[in-house]
């Protein structure tokens, strides 16, 4: 995660949804608000989260087709950063203490157990066990990795595509250390793959996707090393097929985590230049391969899938200003402005849950609305 100024954020506690699929329904609607103020956001898949200066997270959700719900997270202590992955989320503090809440399948809360015979929504923060001096994270969809002082990386939750960098395929319930990799500095990771930029600079993969890429073959659970996709990066992000890096020189390179995407188009398996932006100073990568990107004037670009239709124009979200950080879900965008609002849009045709075009607009000509924290 990217560490960022406290900022005032409207919220609103609110039952119902967030914004209708009808734009004319009552509920389309700007929450009342309070004057919290917030230090980061994150989201993946159908939840977005806030961070607030008082080191509390609550987190807007939506899963299953059910209307939006505005969730407070309890924990134990308070937080200094948040990721988000598929359906779960965890959050760390400046001390290296971690915690994480939501869907405990496959052991992705890192709880050393599964919470029952079937996976339950956790919504009170745990300590993820084993770790103490955590310094980054990188959740994915059913599995997530931590780097701690120095650099060293593990990873727990599921590891069918040998995501987690064990040398195995095997499930971990709590952290286990990652073979690949021994000085990261950032993580990003997909439903089926990992990435972490290294102090050198270099971004190193492995899981499913990088077997195919470096020629191992497709559909296999890969173990083998991994593979330096980039040099002189400087952040990473990723969705649920896609990864992209920032470099040195504000240019976004991206690369498709998906064997089926890819198939027979290696230009989308290995890093491509984004062409046709400004120099960037942030980006994130929502699911379905879509992509948006902060300049250095605090604008924002999207490119990326675009319903059924590969569309790699990048376009500005029209009247979108003084951004300091972005957050990307399944089919929605949400922006962290310097005035304190957090606006979200649809990113997409496919449709959004949580902020669907009705009341945001179209993805080609969207109107981000406030998101109701």
């Amino acid at each position: 995660m990217r560490a960022i100024i406290a900022l005032s954020l409207t919220a609103s506690l609110v039952s119902g949804c967030l914004f209708a699929t009808s734009a004319n329904d009552a509920e389309c609607r700007t929450p009342a608000s309070t004057s919290k103020l917030v230090r980061e956001i994150a989201a993946a898949s159908s939840e977005v989260c806030a961070l607030y200066t008082d080191g509390t997270v609550s987190c807007m959700r939506a899963r299953y087709a059910a209307a939006p719900t505005r969730v407070n997270i309890t924990a134990p202590t308070t937080f200094d950063h948040i990721a988000a992955g598929a359906s779960f989320a965890c959050g760390w503090r400046d001390d290296g203490q971690a915690f994480c809440w939501g869907n405990s399948d496959s052991g992705r809360l890192g709880r050393g157990v599964i919470d029952g015979a079937s996976p339950v929504i956790v919504d009170t923060a745990a300590p993820v066990l084993g770790l103490a001096r955590v310094r980054g994270m990188g959740l994915g969809g059913s599995h997530a990795c931590a780097f701690e002082d120095g650099g060293a990386t593990s990873c727990w939750g599921s590891n069918f595509w040998a995501q987690l960098g064990t040398g195995d395929t095997a499930d971990r319930y709590a952290p286990a250390t990652n073979l690949h990799v021994a000085s990261s500095t950032s993580l990003a990771l997909t439903s089926q793959d990992s990435c972490a930029l290294q102090s050198n600079g270099d971004v190193r993969c492995w899981g499913r996707a990088i077997a195919a890429n470096v020629g191992r073959g497709f559909y296999v659970e890969d173990s083998g090393p991994a593979a330096v996709v980039l040099k002189r990066a400087r952040l990473l992000s990723a969705g649920s097929d896609r990864a992209c890096a920032l470099d040195l020189d504000g240019a976004v390179w991206c690369w498709d985590l998906n064997p089926a995407a890819g198939a027979g188009n290696d230009s989308t398996r290995r890093p491509t230049r984004v062409q046709g932006i400004p120099r960037m100073r942030s980006m994130d990568v929502g699911d379905w391969r879509t992509a948006c990107g902060v300049t250095e004037l605090g604008a924002v670009w999207c490119w990326g899938f675009q319903s059924t239709v590969s569309d790699p124009t990048p376009r500005p979200v029209d009247g979108l200003t003084d951004v300091t950080q972005l957050a990307l879900g399944d089919y929605y965008a949400c922006a962290l402005r310097t005035d304190g609002k957090v606006l979200c849009w649809q990113n997409d045709p496919v449709g959004s849950s949580l902020y669907p075009a009705a009341c945001t607009g179209s993805s080609s000509a969207p109107t981000p609305r406030d998101a109701g924290f």
